[in-house]
C-alpha cells in the first residue's frame, strides 16, 4: 500500500517545476531568461526603446520592480505629451544632499553623478561623469576634438528629448565603479590608475586622490565612512570626541595610527538600528566591556553615539549594552576593540549591520 507521504515526496519534484515555471520570464530574480524591454517596462518601451534597453539591461532604476509610471505618471494609451505631465524631483523620494552640483536646485540636481534611468555602475553612477571646472561649470566640448578634454577624459554627448537635454554634454570622465572597497579598481581611488577613480576624477584642489593621480598619502577604506552622502560628502568631526560617528576609530586611534598619539583600546558608536545612518547615534547609553582578566570598564555614549576607552583591556573582551529596561549582550567574545570593523554599513564578520539596542 502507498501511503500519502510517498505519494506528495513523488509528486513534489513536479510541483515544485511547476512552480518555477509559473515564474516565467517576466521574473528574472527567479527563474528563466531576463525580461526583453517591453516586458520589464510595457508600452512605453515601444517608443522609448533607446532607455528602455539600456535600462533593463542595467536592472533598472533600484531594481526592475521600479516602473516608468513611478516617475512619470501619465501612461494613457495613444496619447503623448513630453514629460508625460509629471517629471518629479529626486528628492521626492530621495532626501540627500547634493555634492558640488552646477544644477543645484533643479529637478535634475542628482543626475550630474547618477542616471535615473540605469547604469552598469553601482549606485545607479553615470558611466561617463560630467567634469566641471574652477567655476564648477562643466567644460564644453565638441565630439572628435582630442584636444578639449584633458586628463584623459572624453567629450560627452547630450542627447534632447523634446527640447529638453537629458543627459549632460562637454568633457565627462568615463567611470567604472563596481565595488566599494575604497582604494581599489573599479572603486572610488583607483589603485592602479591614480587619477580615474569615482572620486578622484573631480578632485582638483583637494590634498588627496587628485585627478593628476598626486596627493598626499591619506586612508584606503570607503570613502564614505567619512565622507557621508547626506552631509553633501563633507568629511565628518574633527577632532573631538563627536567626529565621525559610526566609523572604525581603530583605524587611526592606534599605535602607529593618523591618531596615534591618543590610542583606544575599544571605541566605537551605538545606534537604535543595524541600518541606521551615521547621524542617528544614541547616546545615555551604557557600554559594559568585561576582559579576560574579569576586570569592567563601563562607558556611557555621548550626543552622537560614540564611545572609547584607552584603558587597558585583556583580550578576548566581552560586551554588553544596556538603554533603560533594554540589554544587547554580544553572543561571542571579541578580539578587536574597533567594534565598526565589523559593525558597519555594509557589514563584516557575521554582524548585523550597526552596532545597536532598542528603545
Amino acid at each position: 500500500m502507498t501511503s500519502r507521504g510517498s505519494i506528495v515526496r513523488a509528486l513534489l519534484p513536479f510541483a515544485l517545476a511547476a512552480a518555477l515555471a509559473a515564474c516565467g520570464n517576466g521574473s528574472p530574480k527567479y527563474s528563466g531568461d531576463a525580461p526583453t524591454p517591453d516586458q520589464a517596462y510595457g508600452q512605453c518601451a515601444f517608443c522609448h526603446l533607446d532607455v528602455a534597453g539600456p535600462m533593463t539591461a542595467a536592472h533598472g532604476h533600484g531594481g526592475l520592480d521600479v516602473k516608468c509610471e513611478s516617475c512619470h505618471a501619465d501612461q494613457e494609451p495613444g496619447y503623448a505629451e513630453c514629460g508625460h505631465r509629471a517629471i518629479p524631483s529626486c528628492l521626492s523620494c530621495h532626501a540627500q544632499v547634493t555634492h558640488h552640483d552646477p544644477a543645484v536646485a533643479t529637478l535634475r540636481q542628482c543626475t550630474i553623478c547618477h542616471d535615473p534611468h540605469g547604469s552598469p555602475n553601482l549606485l545607479l553612477v553615470r558611466a561617463e561623469l560630467p567634469l566641471s571646472n574652477p567655476d564648477n561649470q562643466v567644460e564644453a566640448c565638441s565630439e572628435g576634438d582630442a584636444e578639449a578634454c584633458t586628463r584623459g577624459s572624453i567629450c560627452a554627448g547630450s542627447s534632447v528629448s523634446c527640447g529638453v537635454p537629458t543627459a549632460t554634454g562637454g568633457c565627462a570622465a568615463p567611470i567604472r565603479f563596481d565595488n566599494l572597497k575604497g582604494r581599489a579598481d573599479g572603486s572610488f581611488a583607483s589603485a592602479t590608475r591614480p587619477g580615474t577613480g569615482l572620486c578622484e576624477v573631480c578632485h582638483t584642489t583637494t590634498a588627496y586622490y587628485r585627478a593628476d593621480g598626486r596627493g598626499a598619502p591619506h586612508f584606503t577604506e570607503a570613502c564614505y565612512s567619512c565622507h557621508t552622502h547626506e552631509r553633501g560628502f563633507v568629511a565628518r568631526g574633527g577632532g573631538n570626541a563627536t567626529m565621525q560617528p559610526g566609523s572604525n576609530c581603530l583605524s587611526c586611534h592606534v599605535q602607529g595610527g593618523s591618531a596615534g598619539d591618543v590610542p583606544f583600546t575599544a571605541a566605537g558608536t551605538v545606534f537604535g538600528s543595524p541600518t541606521a545612518t551615521p547621524d542617528q547615534g544614541v547616546d545615555g547609553v551604557d557600554v559594559i566591556l568585561s576582559d579576560s582578566t574579569g576586570k569592567t570598564v563601563s562607558l556611557v555614549t555621548n550626543s552622537v553615539g560614540n564611545f572609547y576607552t584607552q584603558e587597558p583591556l585583556s583580550f578576548p573582551i566581552r560586551a554588553r549594552l544596556r538603554r533603560g529596561a533594554s540589554e544587547q549582550v554580544m553572543p561571542i567574545p571579541i578580539s578587536n576593540g574597533g567594534c565598526a570593523s565589523c559593525h558597519a554599513i555594509p557589514p563584516a564578520g557575521g554582524a548585523p549591520g550597526r552596532l545597536w539596542i532598542a528603545p
